[in-house]
């Protein structure tokens, strides 16, 4: 897995800081907060504070290709998706190990999936997508772009 920059604010931040710093082999190279500080979690000490978006490009530079994005506002979600994607990264997707997805099941690049969070059998989740903690979706639903599925909330079969 590679190293990853991380361009998030406060609790989602804190989310996916928690979820990679769980998954073998992922470094967290650098932080980003977009707005607000970045929180002061244990998977993010001694990770690089990066001062602003100039330095996304100097991430890139140095081989850290990977950016997770964890804001909570999700069109904004999908235009830093967008942003960093033109910059040249790859957006990584993240599954907490606790979460359960279905092997017919389908996550969009972007898509971060919380602890004991569950995607049904041929359920598809859309690019910057998130599933708060225990929530599920449930067979061959489709969730578009962008969108958050709330820590708890449970979707009906498709």
């Amino acid at each position: 897995m590679p190293a990853v920059i991380l361009w998030g604010d406060e609790a989602w931040a804190a989310v996916a800081a928690d979820i990679l710093g769980l998954l073998d082999g992922v470094e967290i190279a650098g932080v980003l907060a977009e707005t607000g500080e970045v929180p002061r979690v244990a998977a993010l000490d001694g990770v690089r504070r990066l001062s602003g978006r100039d330095e996304l490009s100097r991430c890139l530079r140095a081989g850290s290709e990977h950016l997770v994005i964890a804001v909570e506002d999700n069109a904004q979600r999908v235009r830093l998706a967008c942003e960093a994607e033109r910059t040249g990264f790859t957006l990584l997707s993240a599954v907490h190990p606790t979460a359960v997805v279905a092997g017919r099941a389908t996550l969009g690049e972007g898509t971060l999936v919380s602890a004991r969070a569950v995607v049904g059998a041929g359920a598809s989740i859309g690019r910057c997508g998130f599933l708060g903690a225990g929530a599920s979706v449930d067979h061959d639903d489709r969730i578009a772009e962008g969108v958050s599925i709330g820590a708890g909330a449970h979707l009906a079969g498709g």
